[in-house]
């Protein structure tokens, strides 16, 4: 970084801190059924829709090109350049605070629930399996792998 006059205009506002100060109480009260019954229907047969034939695709072949620059041109370049001459922070900083929080009280949450549970599932109808076709093996292919590394 070039020497420069680091200046922050006009002066911060001088510290100051906040307190804050909770006192109370969170009451949260649920109510369930004495009894909860959930059933599922069956559903009316509809066969799954027949599935497409499955092609290959067509060979291919895998090429990767590595190229490695000779050297380091610069150590900062524009825009990331610093430039000489007087630094001023804009806009002014907020000032430094001390904060302190403090909670006291008392958060309470009761759920009563049912003592009887009852989930049931009826039988569905049978659905068979589409047919599917014959799996085929791809085609062979080919990969290659370059790298160039220039003189130094």
């Amino acid at each position: 970084m070039p020497e420069t006059s680091e200046v922050t205009e006009p002066e911060p506002e001088p510290d100051f801190a906040t307190e804050s100060v909770y006192v109370g109480v969170n009451p949260a009260l649920t109510l369930r059924a004495a009894l909860m019954v959930t059933t599922h229907d069956p559903v009316p047969e509809q066969p799954a829709p027949d599935q497409p034939v499955k092609r290959d695709p067509a060979a291919g072949v895998a090429v990767r090109v590595t190229t490695v620059a000779s050297s380091k041109l610069a150590a900062q370049v524009t825009p990331q350049l610093t430039p000489a001459g007087l630094e001023v922070t804009v806009p002014d900083p907020a000032p430094v605070f001390d904060t302190l929080s403090t909670q006291t009280g008392t958060k309470v949450a009761v759920t009563a629930r049912a003592a009887l549970i009852v989930t049931t599932q009826l039988p569905v109808p049978e659905q068979p399996e589409p047919d599917q076709p014959e799996k085929r093996d791809p085609a062979a292919g080919a990969a290659v792998s370059v790298t160039t590394v220039p003189e130094a």
